[in-house]
């Protein structure tokens, strides 16, 4: 069956821990509030199903042959996305994941446990691939092929997850990408610098810069998001109108699903798609608080 969409990449068991501060060393902490899920390339198919019941989505990903792959399967099959094209493995990814409630903020332990895949479905025939998270090397190692092999008449859109800059090779397969969604916390990893953090003259330049290479490129931030497009861009400033706590964890996702469904269904994006994308985020976190 034909996509509309091809999500790839890595799909992880989140073991989630919720602490109302991030533990000291030698700190024993009872009975904390532990909740799992599936998370990783997982959040952006749930996303899109949830924005778009009649799209057709289809997931590329390693499981593994374990009761946790077993039960990712089911549950995106009752979400109505193919998985023929998921890869079954040894074991299924996991990772840890610290949220600190006081000030919303959290920190992510991956553990990667298949080994690279011998082969790997043909995606020459697909339309759109979405591609999490482009910076990481766990997912170049398995899915970098895919990239540089791109066809003429193929759309490839990509993320990416690096706080930090690492020295990857990620600028070897940007040429290959039409659209980047990002926040403003993986400015450094795409800028390859340590003090890019915020909208400043010298980022928007840099970003003009990288437009260049990546015809199109949507940065946000939790109150501001830019569109760049022939190295103009549209800004939108977002105002969130709650004083709850928002559980920022898989926010970048949802807002980025926002974003590719925009993209297909009206084949643009506006200013409106940004401020689309920024209540659908938010709708998300304060959905998932306690989460």
């Amino acid at each position: 069956m034909r996509s509309d969409i091809t999500v790839c990449g890595h799909i992880y068991y989140d073991i989630i821990y919720l602490l109302d501060r991030f533990p000291k060393e030698k700190d024993d902490i009872r009975n904390p509030i532990v909740k799992k899920q599936f998370g990783g390339a997982f959040n952006t198919l749930k996303a899109l199903r949830r924005i778009n019941k009649k799209l057709k989505i289809n997931a590329m990903s390693i499981l593994g042959k374990d009761h946790i792959g077993n039960e990712a399967i089911k549950e995106l099959k009752r979400l109505k996305i193919q998985t023929s094209n998921i890869v079954r493995s040894n074991q299924t990814n996991d990772d840890f994941i610290i949220i600190n409630q006081k000030n919303n903020s959290k920190t992510v332990f991956p553990r990667t446990f298949h080994e690279k895949i011998k082969k790997i479905p043909n995606l020459k025939n697909t339309k759109w691939i979405h591609f999490m998270y482009l910076d990481n090397i766990e997912f170049l190692e398995i899915y970098s092929d895919i990239i540089i092999n791109k066809t003429n008449n193929q759309i490839f859109s990509a993320d990416i997850s690096n706080k930090k800059f690492k020295r990857t090779n990620i600028k070897k397969y940007l040429p290959y990408i039409d659209y980047l969604i990002f926040s403003t916390k993986e400015l450094n990893s795409i800028l390859g610098g340590s003090n890019y953090n915020n909208f400043t003259p010298n980022v928007i330049t840099k970003l003009k810069n990288l437009n260049k290479i990546v015809p199109n490129i949507i940065v946000h931030s939790k109150s501001k998001s830019m569109f760049f497009h022939n190295q103009n861009f549209i800004i939108y400033d977002y105002k969130i109108k709650t004083n709850q706590k928002l559980n920022i964890l898989g926010a970048g996702d949802n807002f980025a699903a926002c974003i590719l469904n925009e993209i297909i269904s009206k084949k643009t994006i506006s200013t409106h798609s940004l401020k689309k994308a920024h209540k659908f985020a938010t709708a998300y976190c304060l959905a998932n608080k306690n989460i």
